[in-house]
């Protein structure tokens, strides 16, 4: 029994191990691909980066999948809004990523919908939480719907979230 107890252990430990250099390896490829991205966007070449961005955020990696969503963003890499609404909803959903991470995500979905003139009820369901917890991101979800309010001429709404905002 004391051998077949050592050898467990011995097997969970070099699982452990096998499993972490898997990682690496896997951490080590995104990375590589995510700096061949940077590279040919800081020379003008956008061919199929779109795809390979899309790939990294499949990947569901914690710091390169928000990395290629914001990369996507910044450089207004031309992709259909349905497209880059499913990517943010694939990096909402990284288990890995703390819920100030995905706070800041939230708002930045709601911010992508907003300019997107999308409905009301997604951009709430986002934001309510927010607004309803401490999150650091909290005065910026209030601002957003206060001018959310008054962009689209509701003055009584946007007044409420206001009054929030000087409390």
């Amino acid at each position: 029994k004391i051998f077949l107890f050592i050898l467990a252990i011995i097997i969970i430990f070099f699982g452990y191990l096998a499993y972490n250099y898997y990682k690496d390896i896997q951490n080590t490829k995104i990375s590589d691909k995510f700096n061949s991205i940077l590279i040919k966007i800081s020379k003008n070449e956008k061919i199929k980066i779109q795809d390979q961005l899309t790939e990294i955020i499949q990947e569901k990696n914690k710091f390169y999948s928000p990395m290629a969503l914001n990369l996507i963003i910044e450089k207004n890499i031309e992709m259909k809004d349905d497209e880059i609404l499913g990517l943010f909803d694939t990096v909402l959903s990284i288990s890995d990523i703390n819920k100030s991470d995905k706070d800041l995500f939230k708002i930045k979905k709601a911010m992508f919908l907003f300019k997107e003139n999308k409905n009301e009820e997604e951009i709430l369901k986002l934001l309510k939480p927010i607004i309803n917890s401490e999150s650091v991101w909290k005065v910026k979800a209030l601002t957003i719907l206060e001018k959310y309010y008054l962009t689209n001429n509701e003055k009584k709404k946007a007044k409420e979230f206001s009054d929030l905002l000087k409390k």
